[in-house]
């Protein structure tokens, strides 16, 4: 099944004749393709039931100003009310765009808050990001 996805995928890459400012999309960089896949799909969510979105490691592949653009389209559609957002990275740049409040750290089957860690942890992952 997960081959038959990767493969539907493949060929739907392959497929595709568009274009971005003029440029073939297979000609554009694969993060800004990442890039614009993560925009499609965002855009294309039925918006009148719940969502769950999650995301892997997002900053892969990016420069940081279509890292920027990718987190302003993530906190435009983390606002609507019935949806929910789950990001796993190990970027700390990433971490504090989106808001070190939202932040679960999950290790060892267990979870914590930012606001449950001792407070030099907290000045950590403040400081890594300035």
């Amino acid at each position: 099944m997960i081959l038959e996805i990767l493969l539907n995928i493949s060929q739907w890459e392959s497929s595709m004749i568009t274009e971005f400012y003029s440029i073939p999309y297979s000609n554009v960089g694969r993060g800004l393709q990442c890039l614009l896949k993560t925009e499609l799909a965002l855009n294309n969510i039925n918006t009148n039931k719940d969502k769950i979105i999650l995301i892997e490691e997002p900053e892969n592949h990016l420069s940081y100003s279509n890292m920027n653009n990718l987190i302003d389209i993530l906190q435009e559609n983390s606002n609507e009310e019935s949806s929910q957002i789950i990001i796993s990275t190990h970027s700390s740049f990433v971490l504090n765009k989106l808001g070190l409040e939202n932040l679960i750290l999950l290790s060892n089957k267990k979870s914590s808050k930012i606001t449950n860690l001792s407070s030099d942890t907290e000045k950590y992952f403040k400081a890594i990001s300035e």
